[in-house]
């Protein structure tokens, strides 16, 4: 008798074999393959068209002497701080200002009605990491990981979306950090006009000139929300003010980018956006 064969052959073996490789790879983590990620645009949350239209309309009523030819992001790492939040929220209603927060996500967890103020102001909400710790090349590629997707999880539970924007506490990169920023979709944001409110002790002029000396259009200002940084407070209305009398439109980071006509790239790290 003539024997039966598999009218498959051998690729029967071929795509079980393969479809326990995809069941692998869907299982496993990056930690265990060394996938090729690609940096990718983070998603425009705003159009260049909907900040001048902003800018047409209101120069004017804001006070500014003529129209505004610098763009200048401004944010503020370590929140949400409790009534330190809300004291900022009111100056930067006020003064008619959007801003980017970089929010960590133990204190997300513990103000979480501040973080949601925040958002209902119209600001936009970045990763600053679940603590204060730093993000040097001593701490583990798992553990960033854990870090960033936490703080991330408590953002979209805001918002409803993930942040395209993130700043390492103290602005301390590991090497892990870009690859771990192109897999969650945000950009890596610095700093180059930095208030130094941080600092013990110092005075509300001295954070105000702080930032005036190295303003600059595609600026990225840098201040802090916390309780022990009520300096910050007092000079937030002083810098506005004196941002606008040299002609600056602050903005977030994001509108900044818009602005621009720069998408952010996944993993890309920003200091400035021209």
């Amino acid at each position: 008798m003539q024997k039966k064969t598999n009218p498959l052959g051998n690729n029967a073996l071929f795509f079980v074999k393969a479809l326990s490789i995809l069941l692998f790879l869907g299982c496993a983590t990056s930690d265990s393959l060394d996938i090729d990620i690609q940096p990718a645009p983070v998603g425009d949350l705003y159009s260049a068209e909907e900040i001048q239209y902003q800018i047409d309309a209101s120069w004017q009523y804001l006070g500014y002497r003529s129209r505004p030819n610098k763009y200048i992001a401004i944010t503020f790492d370590d929140g949400p701080a409790g009534p330190g939040t809300a004291m900022l929220l009111k100056i930067l209603e006020g003064k008619y200002v959007t801003a980017t927060f970089f929010l960590i996500g133990e204190n997300i967890e513990q103000f979480p009605e501040h973080a949601k103020a925040i958002f209902e102001a119209g600001h936009e909400l970045g990763n600053h990491s679940w603590d204060s710790d730093r993000l040097d090349g001593r701490v583990s590629e798992r553990t960033v990981r854990s870090k960033l997707q936490r703080t991330s999880q408590k953002i979209h539970e805001i918002t409803g979306r993930d942040p395209v924007v993130f700043r390492a506490p103290d602005l301390a990169y590991g090497n892990s950090l870009k690859k771990i920023c192109i897999e969650s979709h945000m950009a890596i944001i610095g700093a180059s006009s930095i208030g130094q409110d941080y600092e013990s002790g110092i005075k509300a002029a001295q954070i105000v000139n702080n930032i005036l000396i190295s303003a600059e259009d595609g600026a990225i200002i840098s201040l802090h929300e916390t309780n022990t940084a009520p300096a910050t407070v007092f000079a937030l209305s002083d810098m506005i003010d004196h941002l606008r009398a040299r002609g600056f439109w602050i903005m977030s980071v994001s509108q900044l980018a818009a602005i621009k006509n720069r998408p952010l790239v996944s993993g890309n790290r920003y200091d400035t956006i021209r």
